[in-house]
C-alpha cells in the first residue's frame, strides 16, 4: 500500500473514532480537536469586528517595543566584546590585546567584528521571546483560573460542552468588567458631582438611567461607564445634551461593544430590530435604579452578598437605554422581563459589588435571591449559602 493511501485511510479511520465518540456521547474530545483546530478562526471572527484601535496606544508600544529591542543588542554586543576580548585563534596563540572576530579573525583594537545589524537581530529575537514569555505567562494564569473554576463546580463539565465552557468563561470575564468599570466610575466622582471626560456635569453614583424631571429617559449606566469599559472614543461622539434615542446619537449608539454581547446568544436574538447595539448584561434595579444608585463600598449589606449586574437573554435592550435594570426577584429565566442565562443547565451569571461573579440556580431559594438584590434590606446569609 502506497505512503499516500495509508494516510488517506488513517484520516478516515480517525474520523470515524470521532463520530463514533460523538454518538456516544462522549463528545468532549470532539470538541477539544474542534476548537484547536478551528477554534481560533471562529475567535477572531468574533473579536476582531469588536476591536478599537488606539493609534497613540500602538505608537507607543512600537516605540517600548524599538527601546527594548536596543536595549538587548547594546547588551549582546558589549557581552560578546568581553568574552571575546582574550581568545584562542588558529594556530594555538593566544590574543590578549586583539579580539576575535565571530568569523574566527583578529581585530585589531580589541572588540569583535560583530556588526550592529547582527546585535540588532538578536536583540529582536531576544525581544519577542520576552514578549512570547509574558504572554505564555497571561495564558497559564488563565488556565489557573478555569481550572479552579471548574473544580468548583464539577457539573460544568458533565452539562455542558466545551465551547459553552469557554462561552461562560467569557461571560463571567465580561460581568467582573462591568463591575470593575463601574467601581472605578465611582471613584472617579467620589467626592462631588464632576465632569466625565471634560463635558457636562454627572450625578454620583452611577444610576441605572438618567430622567429629567419630567420623566423623560436620557442616557443609561452604560453611557456614562464607557470611558471606564475602554470606550473613550466611542463616548466622545456621544452628544450627552441629547436624548439616547436621538438621530444625532443614532450611530454612535449603533455601535456593537463586545463587553456587553454574550456570544452564546446567536442573531436575531442578540440583535435589535431598531438598529441600535444590543446589551446582553442588565443592572439590578435595587442598587442601580432610575435617577438613583450605590456607592458599591457603602451597600448596608455588604458588597459581596449583593447583586451589581446580570445576563439577561429576552426582550434585549439597546446598550444606551436608560431603563437597561430589572428586578432579580422575579426569577432567574422565568420572565420576559427579568434575569436569565442561555446556558444548558439554566443557571445564570451575576457580577457581584465586590467584584465576584457567580453562577446562580434557576432553583435558587427566593429567599436568598431576594437577600441578594437588595442592598439595603438587612438579609443576613450564611457564608457558604451558594453551597445549599
Amino acid at each position: 500500500m502506497s505512503m499516500s493511501k495509508r494516510i488517506a485511510l488513517s484520516v478516515v479511520l480517525f474520523l470515524f473514532l470521532l463520530v463514533l465518540l460523538d454518538i456516544l456521547g462522549l463528545g468532549i474530545p470532539v470538541q477539544v480537536l474542534l476548537s484547536l483546530v478551528i477554534g481560533w478562526i471562529l475567535f477572531f471572527y468574533r473579536v476582531v469586528p469588536n476591536l478599537h484601535y488606539s493609534g497613540s496606544g500602538i505608537s507607543s508600544g512600537m516605540v517600548w517595543f524599538g527601546l527594548l529591542v536596543i536595549g538587548l543588542a547594546i547588551w549582546y554586543r558589549r557581552i560578546a566584546q568581553s568574552v571575546a576580548t582574550v581568545a584562542e585563534v588558529p594556530g594555538g596563540e593566544v590574543a590578549a590585546s586583539e579580539g576575535v572576530g565571530v568569523d574566527g579573525k583578529a581585530t585589531s583594537g580589541g572588540g569583535t567584528s560583530i556588526t550592529w545589524l547582527h546585535a540588532i537581530w538578536v536583540g529582536f529575537r531576544g525581544s519577542l521571546a520576552l514578549l512570547l514569555l509574558f504572554v505564555s505567562s497571561v495564558c497559564i494564569i488563565g488556565i489557573v483560573h478555569q481550572s479552579y473554576w471548574l473544580s468548583e463546580y464539577p457539573g460544568r463539565w458533565t452539562t455542558s460542552g466545551v465551547g459553552e465552557v469557554a462561552r461562560r468563561s467569557q461571560s463571567q470575564d465580561y460581568l467582573h468588567n462591568l463591575v470593575i468599570g463601574a467601581h472605578n466610575f465611582n471613584s472617579a466622582k467620589k467626592s462631588q458631582e464632576s465632569e466625565v471626560g471634560g463635558r457636562r456635569l454627572v450625578p454620583y453614583p452611577l444610576s441605572g438611567g438618567e430622567f429629567s424631571p419630567e420623566g423623560r429617559g436620557r442616557h443609561g449606566w452604560v453611557t456614562y461607564m464607557l470611558p471606564f469599559i475602554e470606550q473613550k472614543p466611542l463616548y466622545d461622539r456621544i452628544d450627552l445634551d441629547r436624548d439616547w434615542d436621538d438621530p444625532v446619537n443614532k450611530e454612535p449608539m449603533s455601535k456593537e461593544i463586545g463587553l456587553l454581547m454574550n456570544y452564546r446568544i446567536r442573531p436575531p436574538d442578540g440583535r435589535l430590530v431598531g438598529g441600535y447595539g444590543p446589551a446582553h448584561y442588565a443592572a439590578n434595579v435595587h442598587v442601580m435604579g432610575p435617577n438613583r444608585g450605590y456607592d458599591f463600598e457603602d451597600i448596608p449589606d455588604g458588597s459581596s452578598q449583593t447583586i451589581v449586574f446580570g445576563e439577561i437573554t429576552t426582550a434585549i435592550p439597546a446598550w444606551g437605554s436608560p431603563t437597561n435594570f430589572r428586578n432579580p426577584m422575579l426569577g432567574l429565566g422565568s420572565h420576559p422581563h427579568g434575569f436569565g442565562g442561555p446556558w444548558k443547565d439554566g443557571g445564570t451569571q451575576f457580577g457581584f459589588a465586590d467584584g465576584r461573579v457567580m453562577l446562580l440556580s434557576p432553583d435558587i431559594d427566593p429567599a436568598v435571591l431576594k437577600a441578594l438584590s437588595t442592598p439595603a434590606g438587612g438579609d443576613t446569609l450564611r457564608n457558604d449559602w451558594w453551597r445549599k
